[in-house]
């Protein structure tokens, strides 16, 4: 059945005009009723249509599920919104996809959102001018069991035409109101509303905006319109200063009679940091489109700082080196726009502009009455530099297009009932935007980790993932459910399965462990000890805890030796690594970046080198991943982490799994060299991986229990530049190896926050993990909606996690793998365990192994010197010329000493 305009319930024909405020329908469609449906049909993963008297049932019975939905004739060059009212058995992500005559489906011609499953839902998706004859193809949420449509709605959208007046350069006199904190002042000149100026260290960074322009909707001949209103224009400014504070106000009236007040008010805080509150208040009821609270423009009217800028940043959202902000240099056009990202999106409320040695930033109370606005340069406003603020109405993800200026519907201000905002500016010295968040966390401090299972719980949960899911076939494990992921031979299942059983108080379930773990160590060959794992975050642990004797370990070494000649490969004589196309078909991910290298991309190698040289214990392979560790230090200095997965994803897109590589190559060479600029290094790129973590609970507390804090977006960016948009969807296992790396960092910069970080990415991972009796049972999905708590596939094995789990609850000596270099008489160490050092100078180590086998293992001691007077206790078991590996029995913490001549 096609559903043309004159025919479907609810029809509005009025769809032009300037906005289509308080409009009907231009269609809908009530599947309530049988014929509603009547040409709809399964495509795939469907097993039935039913007409029922709640709407469309729609059986699911496989994974992708999708059927033909309505050919609907809608208006010509008209934004449409279309509400789906529906109730799905399963959470899942709902996907329309709307195709006209000559089209096929595509990602580019789709809209999506996550449904939470078990109750009826209006699920808002907004769609671009359509037109007749669209028919749409839906791909219902859930893998299994049923979801019923009741209905779909086409409403237009508000279409409003921005009309803001060009802001002025405020210069306050000599004079006006000032407050100060540290290096930071506010002067308010007290006949601008607006017309205040932000001073760094003497010097102006940035002003107010000292034209604001409020939207509301009115009623004109019996029709609703949108009318602006110049406030500074009709207004009377009024300011100036009492009890350690300034303010400014401005009162004018609207057409229609309502008395408008807005009010801004600044006071010190601590140095370098300045409150400031903002009001907007009417007498009588008002509808608004657009409400400016606080706008600072950074830059404005201050050449040269003017448009250019080092970085900039809005947590979570943006990344910036002195490039335009809402781009389409990580996503398509459909999804560049993030002017005012919807609330969820932001890990943090953080904005802020780094340029000249300086960073201004603009830290906020979270409130459901007001949305970040942030344009890099400025072309909203058009003014000359930068813009920051906080408007209203707030963005909720469902109100606007996502990144939109103006919602979709306006928000009511009732009498009495002011909107309010409040937050801090903040400034200081910075050759990028990392001081700005640290900051932050400074002021703020970090959210509680959240409260996980116990251990038991949780090595229930974890074997249930390894033994009794989907990734396993036998003694091969996939690296995720699916057809999609083979299965293979896999060292890092066999040992974390022992290290299980190690832990679980179930005689039972750790007799299956040992079992299982026995069967995968027995479909390894040798030569994968080192390399077959399925997880992301891996270890040179399984020659230290398979198998038998140490000649297998030293065989080890030498493969490990081979594998870093091979990432050499990767490299120029220069020590770059330049990024190319690899040609034919496939996208080149390097089109959108200004550069053909990129930091993440070099690194990611450089760390896999460097742990693989150190666990060898080669001088040359050290000594060259080193010289490499130099040059991707020097290059990239103040740099953004980006381009770590060019598999899917821009060279050019921020990127947390760059920070994670970074730092974990960066803090293994300090312990290697002692080098201070490796360990300032690791310090930098930890900071950079924060704005990636959740520091605040994106829902707000609604649901008790919900993931929230600590889970990880990936990227500031899409896959292909289409789908999916990765900003505000976490994937934690990308998560999980930035803490790893930190885990590392902590132990040589135990003053930092890292371990705190580390430790709530982990439980976070364990939350966002699948329960018990699930299908997919103690996987790790592949990312996880927040405002709907919806688990996405493909479901991740439990490897990424388990490290830093078991972190977690058994504490920070539970450790799966640790090098330690002694830098004093030159030994270093590789352990299947935590290594703490108690005597470490020329001629003499003495150290502790605390092992999580419960079984025998074995460590391996390198750079001994080849003399009969060097001694170990205990005795080595195997040993070659520089190299000796040394028993272990036991999960019984062992001590460790080595005596060589001097």
């Amino acid at each position: 059945m096609r559903y043309s305009l004159a025919l479907i319930v609810g029809v509005a024909v009025g769809w032009g005009g300037v906005a289509a405020c308080g409009q009907e329908p231009v269609a809908s469609i009530d599947l309530r009723k049988p014929e509603a449906s009547r040409s709809w049909q399964p495509l795939h993963d469907v097993k039935a249509l039913e007409a029922t008297p709640e709407g469309v049932r729609v059986t699911i019975n496989g994974p992708d599920p999708y059927f033909r939905g309505p050919t609907v004739d809608l208006p010509e060059g008209v934004l449409l919104t279309a509400t789906v009212r529906l109730k799905s058995d399963h959470p899942g992500m709902l996907q329309l996809f709307h195709v006209r005559a000559g089209q096929g489906t595509d990602e580019d011609r789709s809209v999506r959102k996550p449904v939470r499953g078990g109750e009826w839902r209006d699920v808002v998706l907004h769609l671009p001018p359509l037109g007749p004859g669209t028919t749409f193809r839906i791909d219902p949420p859930g893998t299994s069991g049923a979801c019923v449509f009741e209905s779909i709605r086409f409403d237009v959208r508000s279409v409003i035409e921005a009309q803001f007046p060009a802001p002025g350069v405020p210069k306050p006199p000599a004079g006006s109101p000032e407050v100060r904190s540290g290096a930071l002042a506010v002067r308010q000149d007290p006949a601008s509303f607006g017309g205040f100026a932000v001073d760094v260290d003497g010097r102006t960074s940035a002003v107010g905006h000292d034209r604001p322009a409020i939207a509301y909707r009115a009623t004109v001949d019996g029709k609703p319109t949108v009318k602006w209103i110049d406030a500074a224009k009709v207004g009377r400014a009024g300011g100036g200063g009492e009890g350690g504070s300034i303010g400014s106000t401005l009162e004018f009236r609207d057409e229609d009679g309502a008395t408008w007040r807005l009010s801004h008010r600044f006071a010190p805080h601590s140095p370098g940091v300045i409150a400031f509150e903002a009001e907007c208040s009417v007498d009588a009821p008002r509808e608004v489109y657009h409400v400016p609270l606080m706008v600072v423009l950074p830059g404005h009217g201050r050449p040269p700082f003017g448009a250019s800028k080092g970085q900039a940043i809005l947590a979570g959202v943006e990344y910036l080196d002195n490039e335009p902000s809402s781009s389409t240099a990580d996503l398509g056009e459909r999804d560049a726009l993030r002017k005012v990202p919807s609330a969820g999106k932001l890990t943090f409320p953080l904005m802020a502009v780094q340029a000249r040695g300086k960073y201004l930033g603009m830290v906020w109370d979270r409130t459901d009455r007001a949305a970040a606005l942030f344009d890099s340069p400025d072309r909203t406003l058009g003014g000359s530099g930068h813009l920051m603020g906080l408007i209203a109405p707030a963005a909720t993800g469902d109100d606007r297009s996502e990144g939109s200026m103006f919602p979709d519907a306006p928000t009511t201000i009732q009498p009495g009932a002011p909107l309010k905002v409040s937050g801090l500016l903040i400034a200081g010295d910075g050759t990028s935007i990392v001081p700005a968040v640290q900051k932050y966390v400074a002021l703020k401090g970090l959210p509680p980790i959240p409260q996980a299972p116990g251990l038991q719980d949780y090595v229930r949960q974890a074997a249930a993932g390894w033994l009794d899911s989907p990734i396993r076939d036998g003694a091969r494990y996939r690296h995720a459910a699916g057809a999609n992921f083979r299965p293979h031979a896999a060292a890092d299942a066999a040992w974390m399965m022992d290290q299980l059983a190690g832990l679980t108080d179930d005689a039972r379930l750790a007799s299956r462990l040992r079992e299982a773990s026995a069967e995968a160590a027995k479909a390894l060959p040798e030569p994968q000890y080192l390399h077959g794992a399925v997880g992301h975050n891996t270890y040179p642990v399984a020659p230290l805890v398979l198998g038998e004797g140490g000649d297998l370990v030293l065989r080890s070494l030498d493969r490990a030796v081979e594998a870093t000649a091979g990432l050499a490969r990767y490299f120029e004589p220069d020590g770059t690594r330049r990024y190319r196309a690899r040609g034919g078909d496939s996208l080149d991910y390097g089109r959108t970046h200004f550069s053909d290298e990129a930091s993440g991309y070099a690194a990611q190698p450089i760390d896999d080198m460097l742990r693989k040289a150190a666990y060898s214990g080669d001088r040359a392979a050290v000594d060259e991943a080193l010289r490499l560790l130099a040059v991707l230090r020097d290059r990239f200095r103040d740099g953004v982490p980006r381009g770590a997965q060019t598999w899917e994803i821009a060279l050019h897109t921020p990127d947390v799994l760059a920070s994670a590589y970074l730092v974990r190559a960066f803090a293994l060479g300090y312990e290697l060299t002692g080098d201070a600029s490796f360990l300032e290094a690791a310090r930098y790129w930890a900071w950079t991986g924060v704005p990636f973590v959740y520091l605040v609970d994106p829902t707000d507390g609604r649901t008790p229990g919900a993931v929230g804090p600590y889970a990880t977006t990936p990227v500031l960016g899409s896959t292909n530049w289409v789908a999916p948009n990765w900003i505000g969807l976490p994937v934690q296992w990308c998560g999980l190896v930035y803490a790893d790396a930190l885990v590392d960092l902590a132990r040589i910069d135990p003053d930092g926050p890292w371990g705190r970080i580390a430790d709530g990415i982990a439980a976070s991972g364990i939350l966002q993990s699948y329960p018990i009796g699930h299908p997919s049972q103690g996987l790790l999905p592949d990312s996880f909606n927040l405002s709907e708590q919806v688990r996405n596939p493909a479901d991740i094995n439990p490897g990424t996690l388990q490290p830093g789990a078991v972190r977690l609850l058994v504490g920070s000596r539970a450790r799966p793998y640790q090098f330690r270099a002694l830098r004093s008489s030159g030994l270093w160490v590789a352990a299947p365990g935590s290594v703490d050092v108690e005597v470490d100078r020329p001629g003499e180590v003495a150290f502790t192994v605390q092992p999580w086998r419960s079984g025998p293992s074995r460590l391996v001691v390198h750079n001994i010197p080849d003399d009969p007077r060097s001694t170990s206790v205990p005795a080595p078991i195997a040993r070659r010329p520089g190299s000796w590996v040394l028993p272990l029995d036991g999960p019984a913490p062992r001590r460790v000493t080595i005596r060589t001549p001097n």
